[in-house]
């Protein structure tokens, strides 16, 4: 602006030449990077998530699913991220968040995310001071539902401190290399990235097997924004393969979860579990 007010002088902006529209790229603000925003209405609550297949739960997690084709699917550790943040979402006391318990899982029709797909998730309060919830998506108005079970806020939980040395002693039959564990699991139809490889080491017993697991380096800034980290929690589901097979013969067909009983969440995942 001029600094003196009679200055017989004009200060106009020049024009831009062209087109003078802009595109200012930002990150859409989410709920949570697996539940993005409230759908709800007086009918339900419910929220839905929109992936493209680039996030690292999808990018770095393909199974083949017959003829050599590999899809991206959303793992069934994120699932069960996204069913706790959904009713962590809708909970009208944010006090005693960390006492949580997942049951009754049962999953579905795989998750297939190859580009842009929504994903909905539905909240039902049951006779039993519980929420029920279910995870789908549509096609073409066909619902398919992936995921449904139960949540519940517990008073409290006897949590047993586990002897990891005890552990060792009785895991130590058969050790395997985490390069060579995610070669065999290859073999078996599934491909994990670096994102997706959690599993720093594996010890097998009799009935009983035993993983170092550790959040890998790339998602070390985005630890916070999960309480139960997919890449963490779906190390363990990695190990119980392990524990299902010798591994000396390879599987025709990938396994995926089907049932879960329970899963009671007494804290957030740590870097080193």
């Amino acid at each position: 602006l001029p600094t003196y007010p009679f200055a017989n002088e004009r200060y106009w902006i020049d024009p831009i030449n062209g087109n003078t529209s802009s595109i200012i790229e930002r990150t859409p603000i989410v709920l949570h990077p697996l539940l993005h925003k409230n759908t709800s209405d007086f009918s339900q609550l419910a929220y839905s998530s929109s992936f493209t297949g680039a996030e690292f739960f999808l990018r770095d997690c393909q199974v083949d699913m017959g003829d050599g084709f590999k899809c991206r699917v959303l793992p069934a550790a994120a699932i069960l991220e996204m069913a706790r943040a959904a009713v962590e979402q809708a909970s009208v006391s944010q006090e005693n968040l960390g006492l949580f318990s997942l049951h009754n899982i049962e999953w579905g029709h795989p998750m297939i995310i190859d580009g842009g797909k929504q994903i909905d998730v539905t909240l039902y309060a049951n006779d039993n001071s519980q929420v029920d919830f279910e995870i789908f998506s549509k096609e073409n108005d066909q619902e398919t539902v992936h995921c449904r079970g139960e949540a519940s806020y517990i008073n409290k939980i006897d949590a047993t401190r586990i002897d990891i040395e005890n552990l060792k002693e009785q895991t130590k039959l058969t050790k395997i290399n985490p390069d060579e564990f995610y070669q065999i699991l290859s073999t078996y139809g599934f491909h994990y990235g670096s994102t997706y490889r959690s599993i720093v080491s594996i010890n097998k017993g009799i009935d009983q097997v035993l993983a170092k697991l550790c959040l890998p380096t790339d998602l070390e800034a985005q630890q916070n924004d999960y309480k139960l980290h997919p890449s963490l929690l779906d190390g363990a589901l990695q190990a119980s393969i392990y524990l299902m097979t010798d591994f000396t013969q390879p599987s025709a067909y990938p396994f995926f979860p089907v049932t879960l009983k329970e899963l009671s969440i007494i804290n957030t995942s740590s870097k080193n579990m």
